[in-house]
């Protein structure tokens, strides 16, 4: 594997101040329409990126105590979605091909992750765990794997979760956008105005802020006012070829990649939404990504690989193109 950085760069730009990426607690006050406010931020290693929190509110200690809130919230939740962890609910569920009473929060992800698997006609399929460990170790031929792949194959009950022989779920096309959702949602209880940025899944609330999207060539592609969730999928990140044609989203029915675009970004009210859908519309020619965020009431930007843009008719309620 041939890897650059992580799968997602979307850089946060608060409109109180660009994001940092400094470690530690950080408090600035501002004076906004005559209300004096603080800013507290904080970003941790987690989930092999980084994530920052930032809290806005006229009490600095309750901002403090709502940022630890978050992590815990966001460190409780990784114990439930990481796959690298044998012991996590979504390990033990690909060691075992069953998992009784499951958490909640797992339910809910793979009942959306459904809900996608159906409105992109199977472009979006976390069963896809296989193929990604085989490129991983660097294995060309998968031919063999792709019987094993298939979202038919994964029966979701409020009690019971089961995967048919083979069948292994990776859900890291959605997991990080629904921690960032839930950790913007135990932030709010503390504080007026926040934001998470779980490595380029953000989550806000509060007011609108100002989110800056990559360009894959570098500097921005566009700059987006978003009170919700926001996420981009690029193929530029991670990929497992040196021509960069074989990269971590793939089509279930052959095991290649999609060639379409460089660069999806989604804006929905909730991240974890934002997320899937960007994944899904990676593996979409541009008519049907376009027809499926319509249908999730999202609004999406397309980057094709020969730089041309294909953009939702609403993007530009809360978006500037470059």
């Amino acid at each position: 594997m041939i890897e650059m950085s992580r799968r997602k760069f979307v850089k946060l730009i608060a409109t109180l101040g660009a994001a940092s990426s400094l470690p530690g607690l950080l408090g600035r006050t501002l004076v906004l329409k005559g209300r004096q406010l603080t800013e507290v931020r904080q970003s941790r290693a987690l989930m092999g990126t980084l994530v920052t929190v930032v809290a806005v509110d006229s009490d600095q200690e309750e901002a403090e105590r709502g940022i630890a809130r978050s992590f815990a919230e966001i460190e409780r939740l990784i114990k439930i979605f990481s796959r690298h962890d044998r012991e996590s609910s979504l390990g033990r569920l690909n060691r075992f091909g069953i998992l009784e009473n499951p958490p909640r929060e797992l339910i809910e992800v793979l009942q959306y992750c459904t809900r996608v698997y159906n409105v992109s006609e199977g472009a979006f399929d976390p069963t896809v765990l296989p193929l990604v460990e085989a490129y991983e170790k660097g294995m060309g031929d998968v031919k063999k794997i792709l019987p094993s792949v298939g979202w038919d194959r994964v029966i979701i009950k409020r009690d019971r979760i089961a995967l048919k022989d083979g069948t292994r779920i990776t859900l890291d096309g959605i997991a990080k956008g629904y921690i960032a959702h839930r950790a913007a949602e135990v932030l709010s209880l503390y504080v007026e105005e926040g934001a998470v940025n779980a490595g380029g899944d953000i989550s806000t609330f509060g007011k609108k802020w100002v989110v800056g999207i990559e360009h894959p060539e570098g500097g921005l592609l566009s700059r987006v006012k978003v009170d919700g969730g926001v996420a981009t999928s690029g193929s530029y990140r991670i990929y497992y070829s040196t021509d960069g044609k074989l990269y971590h989203i793939f089509l279930p029915s052959t095991g290649s990649s999609p060639q379409w675009y460089t660069s999806v970004s989604v804006i929905v009210k909730n991240a974890m939404k934002a997320d899937a859908i960007a994944t899904a519309a990676f593996a979409l020619p541009p008519a049907k990504a376009l027809a499926v965020a319509a249908l999730e009431k999202a609004e999406i930007l397309l980057m094709q690989r020969d730089g041309v843009l294909y953009h939702s008719r609403g993007w530009k309620e809360f978006a500037e193109l470059y």
